[in-house]
């Protein structure tokens, strides 16, 4: 599973291909601190952690 992690709060989202995509020129704003931060997708391969909740949204 793959996930993207605010690094100031570490609340964790599922990935998505939009965000794969946006990787490498977009920074997100996280919805549970409100602190922006640059897309890293991290994978897991295991189940247990696994993100939940809203997508981030993008900084206009």
């Amino acid at each position: 599973m793959k996930f993207i992690e605010c690094i100031h709060c570490q609340k964790r989202y599922p990935s998505n291909r939009k965000l794969e995509e946006a990787a490498l020129r977009r920074k997100v704003r996280c919805t549970d601190c409100g602190e922006s931060f640059p897309i890293v997708v991290y994978e897991v391969k295991t189940e247990e952690n696994l993100p939940v909740g809203p997508e981030p949204f993008f900084l206009a």
